[in-house]
């Protein structure tokens, strides 16, 4: 199999139609059936069943997007390093799930930058596993989690406890979660304790995947929601925002989950800095 024979398939799982897939990829639609039957020849499956709407995929096309997209993400990454000036002596790719990047990596990430000139830092951002994925197929170097993971060739480092306070624009004192409650969705070890604290909640009216987002809306719409002291203490202090008493304090470790292979001197200055810098938030 060929890279070109990965991103075609990719491009029809995602536009699931062999002639809008040729538009994109700027070749006939003959020649996208000829690279999807030599690469179902290889696998020895099939992977697409066409019919007036498009295609449908296999369970055979299920099982093999994630191996694609990995072996597509592998390939970037090797012609980018490939590509470096002489000048380059490293390049390494820094990830942290939402939440995470602000202000927790951005004033590290400059420091980072100073200390090493003549590296190239790529920063990332997305989900825990989308991370983990990109960990595991060897596109990323470093990223922070809310859980642990380990795997061959990968490393665990806990840097310090995320604390998460129930917040509002105004007092109140409850033990229950009101109906203006917005959900903040900080992965599953935080769902997991969530659902420990309140057994009977359901679903809220109003949700937010992204730390930033949920702090607006809670803001905006005098609603209550779950944030990160670290990230909500700027507007605790000023009044903006009050910690509803009676709501439990949760907290999730925060882990470093690093390559292996990252040059041992950098990978030092970086753990140290990183625990130097972590110790500067503000905490309960």
């Amino acid at each position: 199999m060929d890279i070109t024979q990965a991103k075609t398939f990719l491009t029809i799982v995602e536009l699931r139609n062999f002639n809008k897939a040729a538009e994109k990829l700027f070749v006939t639609q003959s020649t996208v059936s000829a690279r999807v039957k030599a690469l179902e020849q290889q696998l020895g499956c099939v992977l697409f069943v066409r019919n007036k709407a498009g295609v449908t995929l296999t369970p055979a096309a299920m099982r093999f997007e994630t191996p694609a997209q990995s072996i597509v993400q592998l390939w970037d990454h090797a012609k980018k390093e490939i590509a470096l000036g002489e000048q380059i002596t490293q390049s390494i790719t820094i990830g942290a799930r939402f939440g995470l990047w602000e202000p927790l990596m951005l004033d590290w990430l400059l420091r980072l930058k100073e200390e090493f000139p003549n590296s190239v830092f790529n920063a990332k951002i997305g989900t825990a596993s989308s991370l983990i994925q990109k960990m595991h197929n060897g596109t990323m170097d470093l990223c922070l989690v809310y859980s642990p993971y380990t795997n061959t060739g990968l490393k665990v480092k806990k840097l310090f406890d995320e604390q998460f306070v129930m917040v509002s624009t105004h007092a109140r004192k409850t033990d229950k979660i009101p109906a203006d409650y917005i959900y903040v969705d900080w992965g599953t070890e935080f769902a997991r304790k969530h659902k420990l604290h309140f057994p009977d909640f359901s679903n809220a009216m109003l949700s937010a995947n992204l730390g930033a987002l949920a702090q607006s809306l809670i803001s905006k719409t005098g609603g209550m929601g779950y944030l990160p002291y670290r990230t909500a203490s700027k507007a605790i202090k000023k009044g903006e925002l009050v910690i509803i008493e009676g709501m439990p304090l949760m907290t999730l470790p925060v882990f470093m989950i690093y390559s292996e292979l990252i040059d041992p001197e950098t990978l030092h200055f970086i753990e140290h800095s990183l625990l130097e810098h972590c110790k500067t938030f503000d905490r309960l």
